[in-house]
């Protein structure tokens, strides 16, 4: 090892950072299933995770939904003038459905989250 290697070493003896003075940052192995439900004790506690976890799935559905029911009903506000209200208030129906849905979704999923 030359004398400009060992001067290129941090104090601790690890090598040095990288451009700009950051470290670069290592990957981290993502949890299993198993080894986030080994956090929960009891029965109970697992459930509540799933339960939340299904409830969060629900929720974020919500959201792709309703940009599906909003362009819809911006492509049929030109069939108002001509055919009343009638094709979009199965729209409104659905979106209506849509929020009580979001709403039950994300009420369980923070009761539920721990």
């Amino acid at each position: 090892m030359s004398e400009t290697d060992l001067q290129k070493k941090t104090p601790d003896g690890g090598e040095p950072a990288a451009e700009g003075g950051k470290k670069e940052k290592e990957d981290m192995p993502l949890a299993t299933l198993s080894e986030v439900f080994s956090f929960a004790e009891t029965f109970k506690l697992k459930l509540y995770i799933v339960l939340g976890l299904f409830s969060a799935m629900i929720a974020g559905f919500a959201l792709p939904a309703s940009v599906y029911y909003f362009s819809t009903i911006m492509g049929k506000i030109s069939a108002i003038q001509q055919e009343g209200l009638a094709p979009v208030l199965k729209i409104i129906y659905a979106f209506l459905i849509l929020g009580v849905i979001a709403l039950i979704a994300e009420t369980f999923q923070s009761k539920y989250d721990i």
